[in-house]
Formats: structure tokens, sequence, C-alpha cells
């Protein structure tokens, strides 16, 4: 059991015998305790992973976000000799402008990684490989009702997994995984009329309860996914169950670039897409051009720049990383060229919300 409080310290206790003694009865007994975060502490979670000992063995791993845009890790192994001692085991920047506000650790379903899943207030989700300090995916997350500040993992009836979420006002839904920045595998509902303190799911999946604030309450709700799956499908322009084409996934994400397929900003990135390839081809030739139709990985900067995004150094590298370890996990090989469809993925996930203000 982790706890963390207002003073920045994270504290750690084991349920165990009394020094792994087997005639002492089992209690919880307080393992360690650090202050590590610089400014306040937002959310923390535990993960499991598996060691390089023969058999592999399973062990949890306890991390912490905080507004100095830091991931902590710590050690939870407990050695009685070093009582009350929490160990750090690593630490890494996860954002340079915007604030983190919560985070779970992330099933494995399309990415065979064990990764952090973070949330910030720019309404943006990333994935982060802990191991390798390296960024494996940034989403669009739900722009209603504020950041999110809470997750919870909830299995549906079937196998099928999606994210609780909560924001700080009034705001409760469900996300669909696995992430991949589609808006229409969110949904979310007005819970409470102020603040949502916590939120919880039944093991089956079926039910949610939610805790208010000021409002003194606590709400039961019974989860339906057929909306969110009618959504999908309806997003995608197909009926329920039928097979998807190439056109038909990449749909939802040009319907949130301004004007659609038919606007002005879609035929720009058309068009910056295709010189690209050719400037990747050499320019300066009068010899015919194969074109198949992708283009280099170190074009993905341009390209952002050219339709009006500047990422910084940290989210140019993050892009970088994200692309190139796209198949890296389930064939080794790093990816080294992006098509239409990849592009336009990234620069709707990447982007800012609501653009560049004064």
């Amino acid at each position: 059991m982790a706890t963390f409080d207002n003073k920045n310290s994270v504290c750690l206790f084991k349920y165990s015998n009394q020094y792994h003694k087997e005639d002492t009865s089992e209690e919880w007994w307080f393992v360690g305790k650090h202050r590590t975060h610089q400014r306040g502490i937002t959310s923390i979670c535990f993960g499991q992973s598996y060691n390089d000992k023969d058999p592999p063995q399973l062990y949890y791993r306890l991390f912490s976000i905080g507004n100095d845009r830091l991931v902590f890790e710590y050690d939870t192994t407990w050695d009685p000799e070093s009582y009350s001692i929490l160990k750090v085991i690593k630490t890494f920047p996860i954002e340079l402008e915007s604030r983190p506000t919560a985070c779970i650790w992330y099933p494995q379903l399309d990415l065979k990684e064990e990764l952090l899943l973070t949330c910030n207030e720019d309404y943006k989700m990333k994935l982060w490989n802990p191991t390798t300090e390296n960024s494996r995916r940034t989403c669009l997350g739900p722009t209603y009702g504020g950041a999110i500040n809470k997750l919870k993992l909830l299995s549906w009836m079937g196998g099928e997994k999606y994210l609780l979420y909560s924001t700080e006002k009034k705001v409760i839904g469900l996300i669909k995984l696995p992430l991949d920045g589609n808006p229409n595998k969110t949904m979310g509902l007005i819970a409470h009329p102020e603040d949502v303190t916590d939120i919880a799911c039944s093991p089956s999946g079926q039910f949610v309860f939610t805790c208010g604030g000021s409002d003194l309450s606590v709400n039961m709700w019974q989860v339906d996914v057929a909306p969110i799956e009618q959504k999908i499908a309806a997003g995608f322009g197909v009926q329920l169950g039928q097979s998807l084409a190439d056109e038909h996934l990449i749909q939802p994400f040009i319907n949130l670039i301004e004007g659609g397929q038919d606007g002005q900003t879609f035929q720009d990135m058309n068009d910056f897409f295709y010189y690209s390839m050719i400037r990747s081809k050499k320019e300066n030739t009068t010899k015919t051009r194969k074109l198949d139709g992708k283009v280099p990985v170190d074009e993905i900067n341009n390209l952002m720049k050219a339709m009006g995004y500047y990422p910084t150094k940290l989210e140019e590298k993050n892009m970088y990383d994200e692309v190139r370890n796209q198949c890296l996990a389930s064939d080794g090989t790093p990816t080294t060229h992006i098509g239409l469809n990849e592009f336009i993925k990234l620069f709707v996930n990447h982007r800012p919300v609501y653009g560049i203000g004064q």
C-alpha cells in the first residue's frame, strides 16, 4: 500500500510477517518514506514487471508524478535492516510546460511492453517506457470537463478493457483501450454538481462508484459500453460489426482537422507530405522518381512546422521515439519511414488542443 501527502512525501506499507519470520502474525508494516518531489505530488501508481531471474519472478514497481514535471520510481523491496528508508531507483522528466495530473500502469494490449500512462493539463495522454525512459505514444484525451485527475482500469465482461476517469470538477467518463487518440472512443457525463474526490470500479466492471465533495454523496453507476461501440462504428462510417478498411480507420482523425477532408488544412497537409517525399528523393534531378507513399522519420519535424506546430526539442525527441519504436517491440526492427495516415495521427495527437494564445 502506498500513500502520498501534501508535504511531497511518498510512504510505502507492506502486509507481511514481522522481519519475514514465519512464526509471527501478518500485519501492515511501515516500509519507508521519502520526500522526493520539489512541488506537489499529483498521482501515484503501482506497476508489475518480471525480473531477470530464472525463472522470471513478478515484482511490484511504484511510481509518482508531480507538479515539478518529474516521475520517480521507488524500490518496493523491504529490507528490515534499512528500516524507514524508501529508496529511489530513478527519475526522469515527462513534461516541459504542462503539468502532469494523473498516472496509471498501462495493460499490455497493442504494445507488448511494460508502460506507464500519464495525463497532463493540456488534455494529452502519454505512454512511457520507464525502463528506457522513452515516450511510446502521445494521444489526445477527452477535452470536456477539464484535465483528468484520476484513472482506474475497468475490465468489461468479455475481456475488453476501458479506463474510468474523472476530472476535478463534475465529470466522469470511459475511454476504450487501446489508446490511439480517436475521440469516438471516449464519453463523459456530469456525475456531481462540484468536486469529484474519488472513483472506484467493481471487480466485474459492471458498476462504478463516485464520491463527491461538497454534495456529501456517493453515487453508484451501472456501466453500459454499447453507446461507445456504436459511436466508434459511426465515427468510422460503418455499421457495428462491419470490417474496417484503412480509409475507415483514419476518418475520425481527419474529422479533427479544421475543415475536414475537403478543407484547406487537409489539402495543405497532402501537398507538404508529397513535397517532402520528393525532397527525400533529391530535388535536383530529371530522372523519374519512384515514390512509395512514405517519408523518412527525419522529415517529421519539418512537416510539423509547415503545418504550424513548432515542437520543443523534447517533443521532437518524443515523436521520433514513438515512430521508431512502433515495430520494435514486435519484430525488433525500428521504423524508418511513415505514411500519410501515420502523419495525420501524429499531427492530431501532438499539436496543442487550443493552438497558441498570446
